[in-house]
């Protein structure tokens, strides 16, 4: 029954005192936690393999341009600045 002057539930479980928006709070900071987290790892396997093509690229690119010296080199990436 409730308490109309202190405005508490009596009888048995009546400690209770907000405990419901603690676990719900907590609940949302784990939830938001492990979307964070995935959104992390999503981003990092998607960048993955760019950034290998970019390796291989590069790669094939060293040998012909080896013997021109830096700044033919540096030509194609001046070229397209992104």
């Amino acid at each position: 029954m409730i308490d109309t002057a202190t405005h508490t539930v009596s009888g048995a479980g009546s400690r209770d005192e907000g405990l419901a928006t603690v676990w719900a709070a907590a609940g949302v900071a784990v939830l938001s936690g492990a979307l964070l987290i995935a959104l992390h790892l999503g981003t990092a396997i998607a960048a993955r393999p760019q950034a290998a093509a970019a390796a291989a690229r590069s790669a094939l690119a060293a040998p012909r341009v080896a013997g021109e010296g830096p700044a033919a080199a540096f030509a194609p990436a001046a070229a397209n600045p992104r």
